[in-house]
């Protein structure tokens, strides 16, 4: 099956066992850059093994250490920056997430103690802009 994800890259949490596992060699057996994560440093270097060896190639990246990450999901516009780990968020498209965000905010409109519910459960992605407007 040719998915054409050849050249796209993906982040698989919790790759080095059960359906983690099977997402990322799916996804390197159809030529994706497979980043990985997980508890078990010898399973993941197995896995990433069996990823390049199905053609994930060496660009496939397991991000173990430092420890402390020095990445960030920052929204500038609105003043919010976030420090997270490698398994602690997906950013799907950062582009169309920040277009997203500004244009639910200028619907919104929010005001100055009005009462707003997120359902949409991402890492503060709408909650913490709306918080910053004082609603």
């Amino acid at each position: 099956m040719d998915l054409q994800l050849t050249g796209r890259a993906a982040l698989v949490t919790g790759a080095s066992s059960g359906i983690g596992r099977a997402i990322a060699l799916a996804l390197g057996g159809e030529g994706a850059r497979v980043a990985i994560t997980g508890r078990r440093r010898a399973h993941l270097e197995e896995v990433a093994r069996e990823i390049a060896a199905a053609g994930g190639g060496p660009a496939t990246v397991i991000p173990f250490y430092p420890p402390q990450s020095t990445l960030a999901y920052t929204l500038p516009e609105f003043g919010i920056e976030m420090p997270f780990g490698p398994g602690d968020f997906t950013q799907v498209n950062a582009g169309i997430n920040r277009v997203l965000v500004r244009r639910a905010l200028m619907l919104l409109a929010p005001q100055p103690g009005e009462r707003i519910a997120d359902f949409f459960c991402g890492l503060g992605n709408f909650t913490l802009p709306i918080a910053r407007s004082g609603a």
